[in-house]
């Protein structure tokens, strides 16, 4: 099951937009990150269904 972190619109992307890729790479969490139209969605991977 894939977990929702978090979602950006791609037009208006807030302070800490930098940060928060950051902090997932320091916690070693692995992400996938889906964009349609301009909003980003970005969802944690887990093996488990």
């Amino acid at each position: 099951m894939k977990k929702y972190l978090a979602h950006i619109c791609g037009h208006f992307q807030p302070l800490g937009y930098e940060e928060l890729y950051a902090v997932l790479e320091a916690e070693d969490i692995s992400y996938t990150i889906v964009e349609v139209n301009s909003q980003v969605v970005i969802f944690e991977t887990a093996d488990d269904p």
